[in-house]
């Protein structure tokens, strides 16, 4: 069986940032993130779809030309800014980088312990992304209240769209 789903690297951190859950087996192991392994965790719905009723734990799939064993299936957790999580795998970002042969990170999440430490958990990554950079500030910071924002303002407008398609069809 053979199917099309998004691949996300990530770090053990990953599922309590994102508050995911995993329903059978573990998440990512902790450990150092240079350092990949051939570990999976897998959304529901590709579970279902790949295995079929079949005991997922423990058994390989073919991420390209790379095979990870199944430790971990994911929650049922519908939707997280728009993204199926029941339709994804999450590997170690070790070995995402390996796999789609690129040195760099597209996104680093970060959880600040409270909304008052959100200031000096920003100017943090800031400044160790500047140190590893040559001194140079090549990133975008978007806190999550932003990210929300802009969101509902999507949604809003999106809303106000189909009400208008709607309302001239009738």
């Amino acid at each position: 069986r053979e199917r099309e789903v998004n691949i996300i690297g990530a770090t053990a951190d990953f599922f309590p940032v994102r508050h995911i859950e995993v329903s059978t087996g573990q998440p990512l192991p902790a450990g150092d993130p240079e350092r990949g392994s051939n570990v999976a965790v897998i959304g529901n719905k590709l579970k279902r779809e790949l295995f079929d009723g079949q005991r997922a734990l423990g058994q390989w799939i073919r991420i390209n030309d790379r095979r990870f064993r199944v430790i971990g299936v994911l929650s049922d957790s519908g939707q997280s800014l728009g993204q199926d999580l029941g339709d994804m795998v999450v590997i170690p970002v070790a070995s995402a980088q390996q796999l789609f042969d690129t040195p760099s990170l597209f996104r680093v999440l970060i959880q600040a312990r409270s909304k008052e430490d959100m200031d000096a958990a920003q100017q943090a990554a800031v400044e160790t992304v500047r140190q590893r950079h040559d001194g140079e500030d090549d990133v975008t910071i978007i806190a999550q209240d932003a990210l929300l924002s802009t969101f509902d303002g999507i949604l809003r407008a999106l809303t106000y769209t189909v009400g208008g398609i709607a309302g001239i069809s009738l």
